[in-house]
């Protein structure tokens, strides 16, 4: 069965990867000339997500993480015991999964920018000539935004700093700083790499100058010196919501191209990661399908419900309330336990805290 993915990202990537181990002839379309390129990625993804992916990806780990202090508009802080979280080199984890899906007989044309056209409910390439079975959508967030009013307007840009200079910290805590000041409507993140290299960055609307993001962590007092801009990079951080139209006679979508992202956060990875059986590999490609097809419609569920609840934590409102509550939640716990993926379940893993007092929510 040959299947034509279209986009080289992690979506398209994973998803090569595992069609290829099931008996199917893949063949991926990536628009840019090198894996792994343009960067835009915080690159945050929790170790047991890494776990699912049957790829040896260990030496592209720079650090790991086993708390996140979330800070308020004030000096109020919330410490927060997550899943380890590992902060990845994106580039080198792409480039990984490339030269496996490569052992796997995947074919790549880089460089190929592919148009589609949809008819009802079957989707044609317009510029390919070989003749394919099944497409997989595995495009950037602008296929979303064309199909989605809803993910075009809530969409931001994200920009990431890597500063070096001297930084005071916990080093092993990702930090995440919810204040109007800065990113009405979302949040902005400082990630340790030692003492000397820090990430920095945030979600915006309307994205400040480089100074102006470095003098805010400058005067919170996580940046003892201003340090040096040793990178750049950034892009579109879409929240949501999850579109639902998906799969068609002849196609599938996965990752950017439906909005299949952490609304809270933007985070892909994890999305992605979750809706592939890699376990399953019985070399049956149609079967392999209906599968992906399965665990697609089951993550997009779960992002549904991830999307009610941003709509309130993206709200102007929500720094304020984070300032009036940490100090009663403070109160009564002298530990929070949370889940870095499971969004949808933040609520009830907050008041199973209180019930338990410190248990781990199952």
């Amino acid at each position: 069965m040959k299947i034509a993915i279209i986009g080289g990202g992690p979506a398209g990537l994973l998803t090569s990867y595992y069609l290829a181990i099931n008996g199917c002839e893949t063949t991926v379309f990536e628009e840019h000339t090198r894996i792994g390129y343009p960067k835009h990625c915080t690159g945050l993804v929790t170790a047991r997500s890494i776990a699912k992916v049957p790829i040896h990806t260990k030496e592209c780990i720079e650090k790991m993480f086993g708390k996140l202090i979330i800070h308020g508009q004030g000096r109020e802080a919330l410490e927060i015991i997550i899943p380890t979280v590992a902060k990845i080199d994106r580039v080198c984890f792409e480039e990984k999964i490339y030269a496996e899906a490569v052992n796997q007989k995947t074919r790549f044309r880089l460089g190929a920018r592919i148009d589609t056209e949809r008819k009802g409910d079957e989707i044609k390439l317009l510029n390919v000539i070989e003749d394919v079975d099944f497409i997989i959508d595995a495009r950037g967030f602008e296929a979303a935004i064309k199909n989605s009013e809803k993910v075009n307007k809530n969409k931001l840009v994200g920009i990431n700093l890597f500063i070096k200079g001297k930084t005071s910290m916990d080093d092993n805590a990702i930090h995440v700083f919810f204040d109007n000041k800065i990113t009405p409507g979302f949040f902005a993140w400082l990630v340790p790499i030692n003492e000397h290299e820090v990430l920095i960055g945030g979600g915006f609307k309307n994205p400040p100058t480089q100074e102006e993001i470095m003098r805010y962590f400058h005067r919170k007092g996580f940046l003892i010196n201003h340090g040096q801009i040793a990178d750049k990079y950034g892009g579109v951080i879409m929240r949501g919501p999850p579109i639902s139209d998906f799969h068609g006679k002849n196609w599938l979508a996965i990752g950017d191209a439906i909005s299949m992202v952490k609304p809270i956060t933007g985070g892909g990875l994890y999305p992605i990661i979750s809706s592939i059986p890699f376990k399953y590999n019985n070399g049956n490609c149609y079967e392999a399908l209906i599968r992906l097809k399965t665990g697609i419609r089951n993550t997009l569920e779960k992002l549904r419900k991830q999307y009610l609840l941003s709509k309130f934590i993206h709200k102007r409102i929500f720094p304020y309330a984070l300032d009036a509550f940490i100090p009663l939640i403070k109160m009564v716990l002298e530990v929070v336990y949370l889940d870095y993926d499971e969004h949808d379940k933040l609520v009830s893993q907050l008041i199973e805290n209180i019930a338990k007092r410190n248990v781990y929510p199952a």
